[in-house]
């Protein structure tokens, strides 16, 4: 089951429903929580959910002979070859007069099952458990459902995972350690609330005509051809050159909290970095030899996401404006519904009720038009239930309000994530703008998201690296959030901020080649897997895939050189103040430096490295396992970096005894991440 909140109920839905008959199709008998539905054989039955389209197709356990086919239909929305969303079920079974589904019409997100020779076989599908071939309605007692229910539950547990369903576009960072003054606490970072939930418009004052954000609608071409309608925020870029700027601004939200002391978050704080970060500000982005140009975050990525689409021009922009400042919004916030945790290296990090910052942004939006973007900005405040560090942590969201659409207002909440909030200082991946940037990616992509008639749809895709969840909707940061966001970082004003790399629209259609540039599926390419290519001598030579790359020391640009081991590479006083500088081991001047991982900052090893005249470098680990990156704490000069695995860096060692290493960086050897893998049904 995909979606059971009431939100998501098929009243919503009207407007968009396909189906021929509906008077065909009888309830079906699922539990109250939605987790366990009856399905009998050859009826039509109707799902008081949505659910993600598809066929499960049973096949017998000795022959492998297809016995029954669970259709899921996408009578609701239809992205192709089967996929979907539906509420729609059909359980054909060959022991009936009624024929099996032809194989050519299967689904392309089908999945095959061995059927229970001795009874119904359950199929969990996206958090519902189905219990196909469960005697006809009819003859269904209740009391026999429940019996059914409780011995099903009783044999399984839930799968929990840092992410659990994902319902419209919610999704996760997976787990963040929180350095409180009473010790560490892992919380789990989120961004996004379940779309389709935004407020009603306010009536439009008397002889105003209502103004509308700048956006075009164009079909996108999905799985077998199907087109699907997408809104998206600019001008439509295969007519050409174009600029559209909105006007943009931010709002600081400052809160008194209720602990002791009063302690208070001003986001009036945070603004000036806000507006001196790459979100406003322009930077040089490039995509591998590709130059984006210099421009906006925001706009790198539309242009980045559509540069090989027929028609499109490099005159093509969607800026945001130089962001007006609003007077600051000071919220005493009520026992029970926020608190304060003082953290272990100073300040605080602030924890809201849900529910309640959704009530503080309704009072507000009466003051900012549809044609505007209001940021609601915080300094570390985050949303949970019940205002507690247990909840913790929704870290922003973008929402629309309720039809039409064209009338409708956007917003955007984002907390500035002080450094050493989540992790140590320096650590890069959720650090300073990070959630302002997934949220102004998404919020171009999918503005609309407050009304389900405003989505833009997608075949069902699964979330990398996070439990199996799944997402519906066009949302550009969520496939890249697990375990650690994928980010990179750009100087502006001498300042280094952290931004996430976004997928593009060709990664969830499936679009063969893309039409993003570099024929890529994500903007800036970091999760793309880039091997360390070792040239000579032949006894070690190959390309080695197990690397790690480094988003403030990123291979940009092809390094061919040979290798010099220098030893563990720490300069003065990174170990300890007063420290001496690790004598090198053999001078990296023009070469690639192996530098064994240990004692001091991995940056700080690479800054002393290309101060040296090292042209690239590789950190060796220095313990088994797989190669992981390491965050930025401190350095300014960096040159092609990748982490390699201690296996590789022995190897390289054990060469460099009786002879030359000559080895490659370069991100044209890189392997760009495919396209998504589509959502099971359920």
């Amino acid at each position: 089951m995909f979606c059971r909140s009431t939100v998501c109920s098929i009243g919503v839905w009207l407007g968009l429903m396909t189906v021929s008959a509906p008077g065909a199709a009888i309830p079906a008998a699922c539990n109250a929580s939605l987790t366990f539905c009856a399905i009998p054989e050859n009826t039509l039955l109707q799902l008081p959910f949505l659910a993600i389209a598809g066929d499960v197709i049973l096949t017998d356990p000795a022959t492998t002979t297809v016995s029954d086919v669970f259709r899921i239909s996408n009578n609701i929305v239809n992205t192709g070859l089967g996929t979907g969303l539906g509420n729609l079920v059909f359980l054909y079974s060959a022991d009936d007069d009624t024929p099996l589904p032809a194989p050519s019409t299967y689904s392309t997100n089908a999945v095959f099952l061995a059927e229970n020779p001795s009874g119904g076989t359950s199929f969990v599908g996206n958090g519902t458990t189905y219990l196909l071939g469960a005697p006809e309605p009819a003859t269904l007692q209740l009391g026999i459902l429940a019996a059914a229910v409780m011995l099903l539950l009783s044999r399984r547990r839930l799968r929990r995972t840092c992410a659990a369903i994902v319902a419209f576009g919610g999704s996760t960072f997976c787990q963040q350690t929180v350095n409180l003054t009473d010790g560490p606490i892992n919380v789990v970072t989120t961004f996004d609330l379940p779309p389709g939930t935004g407020p009603q418009q306010e009536p439009p004052a008397l002889g105003v005509l209502a103004s509308g954000l700048a956006y075009y609608t164009q079909n996108y071409t999905a799985l077998g051809g199907v087109p699907l309608s997408f809104r998206i925020v600019g001008g439509d870029p295969s007519l050409g050159a174009s600029t559209t700027t909105i006007p943009t601004v931010l709002v600081p939200l400052k809160f008194i909290f209720p602990n002791a002391g009063n302690p208070t978050l001003d986001g009036t704080n945070v603004v000036a970095p806000t507006q001196n970060s790459p979100i406003f500000q322009s930077a040089d982005y490039t995509a591998g030899a590709v130059d984006l140009g210099i421009t906006q975050y925001g706009d790198a990525l539309q242009r980045a996401e559509f540069w090989n689409l027929p028609g499109f021009s490099t005159g093509y922009h969607v800026l945001l404006g130089n962001p007006s400042v609003a007077p600051t919004v000071t919220i005493t916030v009520p026992t029970g519904r926020g608190n304060a945790y003082a953290l272990s290296g100073g300040g605080f990090l602030g924890v809201l009720d849900t529910n309640y910052f959704g009530g503080v942004l309704s009072s507000l939006l009466p003051s900012y038009s549809a044609d505007q973007l209001p940021i609601f900005l915080t300094d570390n405040v985050y949303l949970g239930t019940g205002g507690l560090i247990q909840n913790c942590c929704i870290v922003g969201y973008h929402n629309s309000q309720g039809p039409p659409i064209n009338t409708a207002k956007t917003w955007i909440y984002a907390a500035y994530a002080e450094p050493g909030t989540f992790g140590s200082p320096g650590s890069g991946s959720f650090e300073d703008v990070v959630p302002l940037s997934h949220e102004v990616a998404e919020w171009l992509n999918d503005p609309f998201v407050g009304t389900f008639a405003g989505l833009n749809f997608i075949p069902p895709a699964v979330l990398p690296g996070q439990g199996g969840s799944c997402i519906i909707n066009f949302e550009t940061g969520d496939p890249l959030e697990a375990l650690s966001p994928f980010t990179f970082t750009k100087l502006t004003n001498g300042t280094i901020y952290h931004l996430q790399d976004e997928v593009t629209l060709p990664w969830y259609l499936h679009t063969v080649p893309s039409f993003s540039v570099n024929g890529w599926y994500t903007f800036q390419n970091v999760s793309s897997v880039l091997p360390l290519v070792i040239n000579s001598p032949p006894s070690v030579a190959g390309s080695y895939t197990n690397t790690a790359r480094l988003a403030f020391a990123p291979v940009n640009t092809t390094v061919t050189a040979d290798v010099a081991y220098v030893g563990r590479g720490c300069p003065a006083n990174s170990i300890s103040p007063g420290s001496p500088a690790d004598p090198y081991l053999a001078s990296p001047s023009g070469r690639i430096a192996l530098i064994d991982r240990g004692a001091c900052a991995v940056s700080l090893k690479i800054d002393a490295a290309a101060n040296a005249g090292a042209v690239g470098v590789l950190i060796g680990l220095v313990a088994p396992g797989d190669a992981v990156s390491f965050n930025l704490a401190g350095g300014s000069n960096f040159v092609p970096s990748l982490v390699i695995t201690q296996d590789t860096s022995n190897r390289i060692k054990g060469a460099l005894g009786s002879s030359t290493v000559n080895a490659t960086l370069s991100p044209n050897n890189a392997t760009p991440p495919s396209f998504s893998t589509l959502c099971g049904p359920g």
